[in-house]
């Protein structure tokens, strides 16, 4: 028995989220079928982090135990032939120990928000931004989202249903930039809860829109029962991304990681973080 992990990229749109579910197509479901068929038996994944409906990803993770002996070049070309009328691709796989585990073995998530804030709707790229045609404040975006670097109850960004075990969590860096005619925030933790990321970017659009004070964002992490100050929103999917997961050094494939539509690899994604 084989134990073998995957980089998968995907448009979420169109899918119930990624778990599969009996009220609609999920990716979960897609990507087994799609595995299955390569493999000649039935396969079960395992992710990284699951997605909500609507929401994308760069670089998400899976494994799976088959007993199939295929390369590694096989299981992502057949893969992707018989994903081919869909928007999800495997970028990698290789055979990883039997103790690994796509899930337990990640030391860290990061999500990608994209804020598209032109006067005008997209059109080519509606489904994977938020258009947003409001000026926002940048700087007090960022100056708020730095409240939330360190370890923290993120309680009060928890949705009804989260089953996490604490809603403390590590954040290790949160950045809000602007590039070009987009507003990006990029989030990195050791794990989040649900719905946590997009309570955050709706929080941090009403301090850009100066409708709130950027210590309101300290306020909800020091207390995070207190009876809001805001109404707590969900900010839409389509601009969000599951950007990657970290492993040991050494993990991923040499020149493996997807790269994004808009902000490229991780080089120029780290040139646009630091303002260059």
């Amino acid at each position: 028995m084989n134990r073998v992990s995957c980089g998968i990229a995907y448009d979420g749109v169109g899918y119930i989220g990624w778990q599969v579910q009996p009220n609609g197509l999920s990716l979960q479901h897609v990507i087994e079928t799609a595995l299955s068929k390569v493999a000649n038996q039935a396969i079960t994944i395992f992710c990284a982090g699951r997605t909500d409906k609507g929401v994308h990803a760069v670089c998400q993770v899976i494994h799976f135990d088959t007993q199939a002996q295929r390369s590694e070049t096989d299981w992502v070309r057949g893969t992707n032939t018989y994903l081919k009328e869909t928007k999800i691709r495997l970028l990698w796989a290789k055979v990883v120990p039997s103790d690994f585990h796509a899930r337990f073995s990640a030391s860290a998530r990061s999500y990608l928000y994209l804020i598209d804030t032109r006067t005008i709707s997209p059109t080519h790229t509606k489904d994977l931004v938020l258009w947003h045609p409001q000026k926002l404040n940048v700087e007090t975006m960022n100056q708020a989202a730095q409240y939330c670097i360190g370890k923290h109850d993120f309680s009060f960004f928890r949705a009804i249903g989260c089953q996490a075990k604490s809603p403390v969590k590590t954040v290790s860096r949160m950045v809000v930039v602007e590039h070009e005619r987009y507003v990006l925030l990029f989030i990195k933790a050791n794990s989040f809860l649900y719905h946590m990321v997009r309570y955050l970017v709706h929080m941090l659009l009403e301090i850009g829109m100066n409708k709130q004070p950027v210590e309101l964002m300290a306020e909800a992490l020091a207390a995070p029962q207190m009876t809001p100050a805001i109404h707590k929103k969900l900010a839409k999917p389509h601009g969000l991304y599951l950007y990657g997961i970290d492993y040991h050094d050494g993990f991923y494939p040499e020149g493996s990681t997807g790269d994004h539509w808009l902000v490229g690899n991780d080089t120029r994604l780290e040139m646009i973080l630091n303002g260059r």
